[in-house]
């Protein structure tokens, strides 16, 4: 539930401040809404391209949403050398040291609250079908490619 609090408010900043005022509400007392919008002000200052976040109504959590959410995670467990792998991916090199220090500030804020969000997946992997094509080795009696039937006149 932590999560899905925080993508919300996430998607509710990235809309605007008209919105976000709204949202204060449902956010804890203590959990200051501007160190989320800090946050995110400087994820999208230094970011290597464009986040996509999920309109706030949405049902599915986006990969760059689970992704600031591993970031929040990587701070609040104090696994840095996480964070910075983690925020490579966003974050271009000269804007993690300032990304690094807003996300530490609202994962303190957040602590106190008693908020711990959970690390989410990268992404999952389907469920019928590997993720990736599975090599097999090469048969030395068959042909790599089967020879195709002779078409009937």
């Amino acid at each position: 539930m932590p999560n899905l609090t925080l993508i919300r408010a996430m998607r509710i900043i990235a809309c605007g401040a008209d919105r976000a005022r709204g949202f204060a509400r449902p956010m804890p007392a203590g959990c200051s809404l501007s160190k989320l919008q800090s946050f995110l002000e400087a994820i999208n200052q230094h970011a290597r391209r464009p986040l996509l976040l999920s309109p706030p109504c949405a049902t599915r959590i986006s990969p760059d949403e689970k992704a600031l959410i591993g970031l929040i995670w990587a701070s609040q467990n104090e696994r840095q050398s996480e964070f910075l792998a983690r925020a490579s991916w966003l974050v271009r090199w000269p804007g993690q040291t300032a990304v690094q220090s807003r996300c530490d500030d609202l994962a303190a804020a957040l602590e106190v609250e008693g908020i711990f969000p959970d690390c989410l997946p990268a992404s999952a992997p389907p469920t019928r079908q590997p993720a990736l094509p599975v090599l097999h080795p090469v048969d030395q009696a068959r042909p790599a490619i089967a020879p195709q039937p002779a078409a009937m006149i």
